[in-house]
């Protein structure tokens, strides 16, 4: 009889969806929806170009879902020395989507961007002044130059205090495209975003819908780039080079570059003749599906659903045919639905805005979150030091 550890080095190395969804004890849907947010790593196609996935990594995954289920509290104790979790009063996650200081987010829409970011400095601000102009390198409007332009800016702000950091706001949205003069002019960040990434001002319509948009993604808790801002600051680094800590953490593919991936789905899913098919291709291949991945809203991104839900009577109709055919095939497939990047994406294509501006409306929408964190981090005097799990088997 082979031994135990015999009968294992047998297994396949890899498996089929039904396989997978049986280690984890989910449904074979819900394996896709892994699948799509990047969770199953990488894809072998087995017969018929059917997706299989890793053993190793499903298996350290249901690994994983184990642990957050029965030592939550645990994990949570290892973020700080002393204390379980960050506290902020700035913003919380409900069902219902983010709620900014006591407000709901998607209730905020029809409000403008200043006044949210307001709320979330708990200041009136000097929204008319503007940071000084640095040139770029970059060959194209980028987060890349965005950083590139915060970096330089750092340079000139030794001093500078929080309150000032507006001016800072309104000279990244300025900067965001190739039209930095007339941006300068506009007197809003809604306006001169647009100026600067279309040439143009935009029409009273239009910037609403962007003031939406930037409303929707103002902040979002401790995301990936916020937390790096806070670490930052709790480092007792000055808030202009921390805001560029939380610049450099949004160029991550799995952060606000995630926008381009949801453009890049959306531009292949609109040109197909089928979107329910090409879903179905796109999930037996083993491909993500950009945009789609709900994070904390498993029953949808509120956020997502207000943006689109504005912008679908501005799609053409042959537009909004095939927008609703993917969102309904993905949604059977898979039970997901559109997160505020597809929103943002689809915003930007109403708008007439260039490829890749979507990332760039997040990060001009998110900085306002970024600066009350990084205040708040400030004031609070609290050094963030996590500690490390250290693996069995080492």
């Amino acid at each position: 009889m082979p031994s135990q550890r015999g009968l294992s080095d047998q297994r396949s190395e890899f498996v089929t969806a039904a396989e997978a969804a049986e280690i984890l004890g989910v449904r074979t849907t819900t394996v896709y929806a892994y699948a799509s947010r990047g969770l199953l790593g990488g894809t072998s196609q087995g017969p018929g170009k059917r997706a299989r996935y890793s053993r190793a990594i499903v298996e350290t995954l249901r690994v994983k879902a184990a642990a957050r289920a029965g030592h939550a509290a645990v994990a949570a104790a290892a973020l700080r020395w002393g204390e379980p979790v960050l506290d902020s009063s700035i913003t919380r996650i409900t069902p219902r989507g983010p709620i900014y200081r006591g407000k709901r987010a998607i209730d905020l829409v029809g409000s403008p961007f200043e006044s949210v970011a307001e709320l979330l400095w708990q200041r009136t601000v000097d929204w008319k002044t503007i940071a000084p102009r640095v040139a770029s390198k970059a060959p194209r409007p980028s987060l890349q130059a965005l950083l590139e332009v915060m970096v330089q800016l750092t340079a000139g702000l030794h001093e500078t205090p929080i309150e000032q950091a507006a001016a800072v706001v309104r000279r990244l949205a300025c900067a965001a495209g190739r039209h930095e003069l007339l941006a300068e002019k506009q007197p809003t960040i809604a306006g001169a975003l647009g100026a600067s990434l279309m040439g143009s001002t935009l029409s009273r319509r239009d910037l609403a819908l962007l003031d939406a948009g930037l409303v929707l993604i103002a902040d979002h808790e401790l995301n990936a780039s916020t937390f790096a801002a806070r670490v930052a600051a709790s480092a007792g680094v000055r808030w202009p080079e921390a805001l560029v800590a939380a610049l450099a953490t949004a160029t991550g593919v799995r952060h606000a570059a995630a926008c381009d991936g949801a453009e890049r789905l959306w531009r292949s899913a609109r040109e197909s003749k089928s979107p329910a098919r090409w879903v179905e291709e796109r999930l037996a291949s083993g491909a993500p599906l950009e945009g789609f991945d709900a994070g904390a809203y498993p029953d949808g991104d509120p956020r997502g659903d207000r943006l689109i839900s504005l912008l679908t009577a501005r799609l053409t109709s042959s537009r909004a045919k095939k927008l609703n055919e993917l969102l309904s095939a993905v949604r059977d497939a898979t039970g997901q639905w559109p997160a505020i990047d597809m929103g943002l994406v689809l915003l930007c294509e109403v708008l007439g805005f260039p490829t890749g501006s979507a990332t760039l409306v997040f990060v001009i929408g998110r900085s306002a979150g970024w600066l009350a964190h990084i205040e708040e981090q400030t004031l609070s005097g609290d050094a963030i030091r996590p500690r490390a799990r250290i693996n069995s088997g080492q």
